[in-house]
């Protein structure tokens, strides 16, 4: 199964679904022995239940598709993706279904 990356956060963020909202985070960044305030933001997920990570539609689509290629090792799995693909069919697939890869209200 796709486990939560943060790379597929950025098209999350572009298509805006509404299980991930922009946090500020701040901090004291100290570099070569001086220090500065930072604030920077994050997409972060809600922490309902329904919005929990879950990539198995996306995976199962991938592999539908033909884009993802899965190696069993041990009792596990190991897949891979084209980065470009995954980006691709993620933002189309959250755009038809803006539930699509976390838990969700009708999963």
């Amino acid at each position: 199964m796709f486990q939560p990356f943060s790379y597929p956060i950025s098209y999350k963020e572009s298509v805006g679904i509404s299980a991930r909202y922009s946090k500020k985070f701040s901090g004291i960044i100290v570099e070569n022995g001086e220090e500065s305030h930072e604030v920077w933001d994050y997409f972060v997920r809600k922490l309902d239940d329904n919005c929990y990570p879950d990539g198995r539609r996306l995976e199962k689509k991938a592999c539908e598709l033909g884009y993802c290629k899965t190696t069993i090792v041990g009792r596990g799995k190991i897949s891979q993706i084209d980065c470009k693909k995954f980006l691709d069919l993620g933002t189309e697939m959250l755009k038809e279904d803006p539930w699509f890869t976390v838990k969700g209200s009708s999963y």
